[in-house]
């Protein structure tokens, strides 16, 4: 059983395993259509929606937080993120080049 929210409201379903990864890529999809939309607040829900209802080991959805949560000027909450995201998948160049800026940007 996974707790997902979908326009606001919880909607509780059983899904199996492809469901639970055609789930999760939907939410990471549209986190990203929302981030390139300049809507950072709804990026950062729908990746935590994988995160906090699905799979807190999902990279994609830690890295699309970390940079929703670094737009939204949350700069060492996004840093937390994108780590979790480099530990999960740490040959991943995307993750760590991201993670490598922000980190020179707090200094």
């Amino acid at each position: 059983m996974y707790r997902l929210s979908m326009s606001g409201e919880d909607v509780k379903a059983e899904v199996d395993k492809s469901e639970f990864a055609t789930i999760c890529q939907l939410y990471t999809n549209r986190s990203l259509c929302y981030f390139t939309l300049g809507n950072y607040e709804k990026a950062a829900e729908d990746a935590d929606a994988v995160i906090e209802g699905i799979d807190p080991n999902n990279a994609k959805a830690r890295f699309r937080k970390g940079m929703a949560l670094e737009k939204l000027g949350l700069r060492d909450k996004a840093i937390t993120e994108l780590k979790l995201a480099v530990k999960i998948e740490p040959e991943n160049e995307l993750f760590n080049k991201e993670l490598a800026a922000l980190t020179k940007k707090k200094r």
